[in-house]
């Protein structure tokens, strides 16, 4: 229990803030009192709703779908651009719709999907519009990405006391990677090196660096979960 007016740590009991003096609107007693008054049966969620609105997404984009291959079937007697766009219609509702399927969202399952979906479209690109920059530029960047935000999670998942610093680590991180876009990116298109990503690792990394003494230093640590719930 915290604080309303200054967000100091109470204990269990007190009646007014020993900080700034402000008093306690609901102490553990009172709190215990009150859940007396309620019950402790709740009642299942409706979930009804949600599957219908899913449904009807599902449906709507399917015709979408089936809509875009008898067009092209019977104007261009192939599908032409219409595969890029049922595959970008397929890409969006894997990212979007089907993890709203399930009740208790899987991060570690569906990233990794959403990134090989990702992987898998741009290669429909690649090949459709005769091009050589799947292997040197989206395929790496794409697997980094992955690799990085699944060990972030899983790490996040694992460690409770040190968050802090392991977002300020990861926040670093992530900022460098966009040296590796570049990087590819050069190898593939020629483009200059160093021409914008030293500016994402400057900003990435200050904010980082900030983060992580954050998660050093027990005093400013507390005024952040204060302020922000972190």
């Amino acid at each position: 229990m915290y604080c309303i007016k200054c967000g100091v740590k109470l204990q269990d009991g007190v009646k007014q803030c020993p900080l700034c003096e402000t008093p306690v609107l609901l102490n553990s007693e009172s709190e215990q009192q009150i859940k007396k008054t309620y019950s402790d049966c709740y009642p299942r969620e409706n979930n009804h709703e949600r599957l219908l609105a899913l449904s009807l997404i599902t449906f709507l984009l399917s015709g979408l779908v089936i809509s875009c291959v008898i067009f092209c079937l019977s104007t261009y007697s192939q599908l032409a651009w219409g595969g890029i766009v049922m595959l970008g219609i397929a890409l969006g509702y894997i990212l979007f719709v089907l993890p709203a399927w399930f009740p208790k969202w899987m991060p570690f399952i569906f990233i990794p999907i959403d990134f090989l979906s990702v992987s898998a479209y741009l290669l429909y690109l690649c090949q459709k519009l005769h091009g050589n920059w799947y292997l040197s530029f989206a395929f790496p960047v794409t697997m980094i990405y992955m690799i990085i935000t699944v060990s972030f999670l899983i790490l996040f998942r694992r460690i409770e006391s040190g968050r802090l610093l392991l977002f300020g680590i990861y926040t670093v991180v992530f900022g460098c990677s966009f040296m590796l876009v570049e990087f590819f990116a050069h190898i593939t298109f020629s483009v200059p090196m160093f021409k914008w990503s030293l500016y994402c690792v400057v900003v990435f990394s200050l904010f980082g660096l900030f983060m992580t003494i954050a998660g050093l230093l027990p005093p400013l640590r507390d005024l952040l979960k204060r302020k922000f719930f972190i």
